[in-house]
């Protein structure tokens, strides 16, 4: 899930041009691969504001962010194009970093102090009892992302949301 950000409201990284690729002795145009642009900027429709009688035109960007799995998954990229993006992406983190950075999620507070020490097998009891099931969840999946662990922390999540909803009911 890497997302990254920039100083630049609408900056634009251009992974690859256009690729047109010609017959070979022909003047036509076999193939195009199409450009890849990562934007982190989205660009909103003007806006028409009037100000002691003339009317002035604005343009809206909100942006500063990027998430190439979301763009990837948007614009159809393979894993291969995935890849590209990702390299050239991290390369400019190295090369300018005062322009772009990868954004790190913040990793929680474990649920309690033996959680990293515990035999993973117990962990779920345990969370149930101290009613800390949530936070042991989205520890678990940030730090170690064990599948066992998670499995059992996401079973007793929906027990507690059947449970809830039976009380309502």
């Amino acid at each position: 899930m890497p997302q990254y950000g920039s100083k630049f409201r609408a900056f634009r990284v251009n992974i690859r041009p256009k690729i047109e690729i010609p017959h070979p002795t022909m003047p036509v145009i076999l193939n195009t691969i199409p450009e890849m642009v990562a934007e982190f900027g989205l660009h909103l429709p003007e806006v028409e504001v009037e100000i002691e009688g003339s009317t002035e035109r604005y343009g809206q960007i909100i942006g500063n962010f990027y998430d190439l799995d979301a763009d990837a998954e948007e614009k159809g990229w393979n894993d291969e194009e995935y890849q590209i993006a990702k390299a050239r992406l991290d390369a400019l983190c190295e090369t300018w970093p005062e322009a772009i950075w990868k954004l790190e999620p913040a990793v929680p507070e474990a649920p309690w102090a033996t959680y990293d020490d515990m035999d993973a097998a117990k962990i779920a009891i345990l969370a149930g009892e101290l009613n800390l099931v949530g936070q042991a969840l989205a520890y678990e999946k940030v730090t170690k992302a064990r599948k066992t662990v998670v499995a059992a922390l996401e079973k007793l999540v929906e027990t507690a949301e059947v449970e809830d909803q039976l009380t309502v009911a």
